[in-house]
């Protein structure tokens, strides 16, 4: 009786909306923290289709910690909507107030605008600051201090066996400026990686060790 009585009355039942599901969009630390996981995994490579280096990976993950003092230090927002090149500025400002180098600065602004696009290449945001002009890797130039081949000669005929700590640390020194390994690389060497004129890569490390170095061989 009382759908009929509605009827005639011209009555309409309120229909309830259809409850709405909330996404939960990633955060830029978030997209990191993925980024690089599936670097490591191998899921995702580089622009020339190879594995992304540990070193490169952990550059990504410095580039978030250190966002992520800045936030706190300067309550300034770090997700998408929030890079600008007011943003840009202020960070710089804030980097080399810390005493770091602009080098290696202007590496930690490449790697923001190399994670801004990967995300929105992941249609995480809308926010193309990343393609301003301004928005750059920059440098400067330095006076790089390095031995040369007679001061390296100078240091080989050294003869320091009578202090055994020194001799240990000479011998590793020559090595590093001999092949040009990173010391985490070198530190890892044993007598058995060392054949001739070749080093072969400890069993541990062959992953991460650049073949690519001047002097190293496998």
């Amino acid at each position: 009786m009382k759908q009929h009585l509605d009827t005639e009355l011209g009555r309409v039942k309120k229909v309830k909306p259809a409850p709405v599901a909330v996404v939960v969009q990633e955060s830029f630390m978030q997209f990191i923290d993925r980024f690089v996981e599936e670097g490591r995994a191998g899921r995702r490579l580089n622009a020339k289709s190879s594995h992304y280096s540990p070193y490169t990976l952990a550059d990504y993950l410095k580039l978030k910690r250190l966002l992520e003092n800045f936030s706190d230090a300067t309550a300034q927002p770090i997700d998408y909507p929030a890079y600008s090149l007011d943003f840009y500025n202020a960070f710089k400002g804030w980097l080399t107030g810390r005493g770091l180098t602009l080098n290696y600065v202007g590496s930690l602004m490449k790697n923001l605008k190399m994670m801004l696009k990967q995300a929105h290449a992941d249609r995480l945001h809308t926010n193309t600051i990343f393609q301003h002009k301004d928005f750059k890797k920059f440098s400067e130039e330095v006076d790089s201090i390095y031995l040369t081949e007679t001061d390296l000669t100078r240091l080989y005929n050294l003869k320091l066996t009578d202090t055994p700590s020194l001799d240990k640390a000479w011998d590793l020194f020559l090595i590093g400026c001999y092949t040009g390994l990173r010391f985490s690389d070198f530190m890892h060497l044993r007598p058995e990686n060392i054949k001739g004129r070749i080093l072969t890569a400890p069993a541990d490390r062959r992953n991460t060790l650049k073949t690519s170095e001047p002097g190293f061989r496998t």
